[in-house]
């Protein structure tokens, strides 16, 4: 077999990704893709590098394959596993935001379970009970909504805040605010 070495992160964000490799000097590479084909260029030393597009979140798979004269030719098949951006996952978790009636979900919350919503507001009383870390948005319109998350870290007490949240269909908090999962903040 032809002897070579690909350095290939297992976990990318982009869509592009560029891959190290050596392998013999006089070797040709060739990687294949799905149905495509092409050949990787090898130094004088026995580098090579490859940029790879990566079609789609999730698992990519390629194949390497490297002859050189007296040896038997070498298959290595691998994959690169996609995964979104932090970017992304805001931009898609924008598209799914829908305006809430505020009367009603207050009113009724289990209707709205699931339903992602855009707030933006000042956040008070940042506490940690029951295990569960949350705080009271007060958007400008004076709606209040309990924000259940992981920790309190990105946030202070009177500060200003957007974010993206998945409404739980519950009240919580004092005076039985409609709550919601923090999903992400927007910058």
């Amino acid at each position: 077999s032809v002897p070579f070495a690909l350095q290939s992160p297992p976990v990318v964000e982009g869509k592009t990704v560029t891959l190290q490799g050596l392998t013999l000097p006089q070797a040709t590479v060739q990687l294949t893709s799905g149905r495509g084909t092409g050949s990787i260029v090898v130094g004088d030393d026995g580098t090579f590098s490859v940029t790879l597009t990566l079609g789609r979140v999730g698992e990519n798979a390629f194949t390497l394959q490297a002859q050189a004269g007296g040896y038997h030719r070498t298959d290595y098949g691998f994959t690169v596993t996609r995964v979104q951006s932090a970017d992304e996952v805001l931009a898609a978790l924008r598209k799914t935001a829908r305006q809430t009636d505020y009367a009603k979900l207050a009113a009724r919350p289990a209707p709205f379970e699931g339903r992602v919503v855009e707030l933006s507001g000042v956040a008070t009383g940042l506490r940690y009970a029951d295990g569960q870390a949350s705080y009271l948005l007060t958007t400008d319109g004076g709606e209040r909504y309990t924000v259940l998350c992981a920790d309190l870290l990105a946030v202070a007490e009177g500060a200003r805040v957007a974010l993206l949240g998945t409404l739980t269909g519950k009240t919580a908090g004092e005076g039985g605010c409609p709550a919601l999962t923090l999903a992400a903040y927007i910058p």
